[in-house]
């Protein structure tokens, strides 16, 4: 698999409704609702993957335009 498919899949996955519901249950924990053990561990996944991808100290100035060139190929 090359970079730009990665790159598709990884965006796909964070976009989809898992990345949501990642959102949502990081949102119940700060909030104190009960989750699963198993829900937590599958919205730390994915946070790690969205921080690997969108560091927050990007230092390439053009990465958001790049990473969009490379998904719209």
């Amino acid at each position: 698999m090359n970079h730009e498919k990665i790159l598709k899949l990884i965006n796909d996955l964070l976009q989809s409704d898992a990345g949501l519901e990642s959102d949502y249950v990081k949102m119940d924990v700060i909030n104190g609702r009960p989750v699963s053990d198993r829900e937590k561990i599958l919205a730390d996944l994915i946070s790690r993957i969205y921080r690997i991808v969108h560091p927050l100290y990007c230092s390439h100035p053009n990465w958001q335009a790049e990473t969009e060139e490379l998904l719209d190929k």
